[in-house]
């Protein structure tokens, strides 16, 4: 029985994407964090997670979040970095969405 102690982490982040569907945010935010702190779901559970905490206004928090998987995924992030781009614009922070654009720009040229 070498299972029995053992923790599925797709489990977490698919139960993340069940109750983030469901509109069940609280919970989907718990998911998403819990699937990060077990290295699972890649860059996409801190964008997941981001939209959630954007959602319930809590936007230092998604700002964090999309940080913390800009630098936990630096080959696979570009999107992170798009987001970042687009919350910049937004408040016309010119300077750092440029910053969080040439970054995306170094991993992604054609697009």
């Amino acid at each position: 029985m070498p299972y029995i102690d053992q923790v599925d982490s797709s489990a977490y982040f698919n139960a993340a994407i069940a109750a983030d569907q469901a509109g069940k945010l609280v919970k989907a935010e718990k998911y998403y964090a819990k699937s990060i702190d077990m290295n699972y779901g890649g860059p996409d559970a801190f964008h997941y997670l981001a939209i959630i905490q954007m959602t319930e206004g809590d936007t230092v928090s998604a700002l964090e979040s999309y940080r913390q998987g800009i630098v936990k995924f630096p080959e696979n992030n570009s999107f992170l970095n798009i987001q970042m781009v687009n919350y910049h614009l937004g408040r016309r922070e010119l300077v750092t969405a440029k910053k969080y654009a040439l970054s995306a720009l170094e991993q992604d040229s054609i697009n």
